[in-house]
């Protein structure tokens, strides 16, 4: 697995010609994927019906297995003026493994993880993460596989590019958040165990580890969990001591006022 954009960096296109799925970076991923007996995956620059898309792709020897366009760009950096965002987001099986691709800012967004959680072993998040916020990119990754219960694979850039430096920080993190390999600062090779069984039986065992994250409801939110609900009564209590409060303030007030004109009968 490769960084994110790995052949130009992020944003590193913009005086390259663009390059298509037929193009010279997918032929050299499915010719390495055949050489090596394996699969090469990660995201590169593709122009498509005259729109570029960050799009994560995994290639094996016989051509591409599975595309990914990158649904939440970071337009901090304009990378919306640059790209076309993707509509979708994406699970496949990757050697009888349940793979979800994700690509660096969607890390962001724990909604799309939620949703895919229930038929997902292992997430798969490409990056260009600058070395300043290596502690998001950190936290972040181990917090998708806590609380969705699922392998997560980091991979992330090292050097400098654009202006900002890049520590890598690259992890292969367990269902329970335990990290199983790392490596940063240099160019390395990750390489881990993925055990589908593992996540079965967390998922089956509800009383000896958190359950995976719900998905939103299908009514877009609108259902309220037991949690909400407690919320809204104890806004609403705590609305109805302020209405009181301000009646009883109201009506000392008034008698004060009929006591100083010498309204009180008593």
């Amino acid at each position: 697995v490769l960084p994110e954009t790995f052949t130009t960096g992020f944003l590193g296109d913009a005086d390259l010609p663009g390059e298509g799925m037929d193009g010279p970076t997918v032929a050299w991923m499915r010719d390495a994927a055949r050489a090596h007996g394996g699969l090469v995956a990660g995201s590169l620059v593709i122009v498509e019906n005259g729109h570029r898309y960050n799009r994560f792709l995994v290639v094996g020897g016989e051509g591409v297995l599975a595309r990914y366009d990158k649904r939440h760009l970071f337009s901090y950096a304009g990378e919306d003026t640059r790209m076309a965002a993707g509509s979708d987001t994406l699970t496949v099986d990757v050697q009888g493994v349940r793979t979800s691709l994700f690509v660096c800012y969607d890390l962001r967004f724990a909604d799309d993880f939620w949703r895919l959680a229930h038929d997902t072993d292992a997430y798969v998040v490409v990056a260009n993460w600058p070395a300043a916020r290596r502690e998001h990119w950190t936290s972040l990754l181990r917090a998708r596989a806590i609380e969705n219960q699922a392998y997560v694979i980091g991979v992330n850039r090292v050097g400098t590019g654009g202006g900002l430096g890049y520590s890598g920080d690259s992890a292969i993190i367990d269902p329970l958040g335990e990290i199983l390999a790392t490596g940063a600062g240099t160019e390395t090779v990750l390489l881990a165990d993925v055990d589908t069984d593992h996540v079965t039986i967390l998922a089956t065992q509800p009383g000896q580890v958190v359950t995976p994250a719900e998905a939103p409801p299908p009514d877009g939110g609108k259902t309220l969990s037991n949690l909400g609900l407690m919320g809204l009564l104890l806004a609403g209590v705590c609305a109805l001591f302020a209405l009181l409060h301000d009646f009883i303030d109201t009506h000392c007030k008034s008698l004060r006022r009929q006591a100083d004109n010498g309204e009180n009968e008593d």
